[in-house]
């Protein structure tokens, strides 16, 4: 059986890549988003940074049609999650975030569900 990754798999990979590099920019400078959180804690630019070598990795992994990276990128979501609503708390925009969250998930799991066949 020959493997199609399909390009709207292949569309998310490129945005997911798009967004996980763009997010570097907070390593660099934590103060932008000052405007989503109260206080950016001491450790922020080390989490961020392993958040966009965790998105890079499962972003490569799904382009390889691999299972880990699909569990890799699902749990980095939920962390992301969980640390972004126990720890960071977001000032006004709890809904929007909620929403983007959910619809990027939901996102990633149809464009995947679909080719979860050629997976390895």
């Amino acid at each position: 059986m020959e493997k199609d990754r399909g390009k709207f798999l292949t569309v998310m990979c490129a945005i997911g890549s798009i967004g996980a590099i763009q997010s570097l920019y907070g390593v660099i400078d934590p103060d932008i988003f000052t405007d989503v959180y109260n206080i950016i804690p001491i450790w922020f630019p080390v989490y961020v940074l392993g958040i966009a070598v965790a998105d890079l990795s499962a972003i490569v992994g799904i382009l390889m049609l691999k299972k880990w990276a699909v569990y890799l990128l699902f749990a980095q979501m939920g962390v992301g999650v969980l640390v972004e609503y126990l720890i960071l708390k977001p000032v006004e925009i709890h809904l929007l975030v909620i929403i983007s969250a959910s619809v990027s998930a939901a996102l990633w799991f149809w464009a995947i569900y679909r080719k979860w066949k050629y997976f390895e």
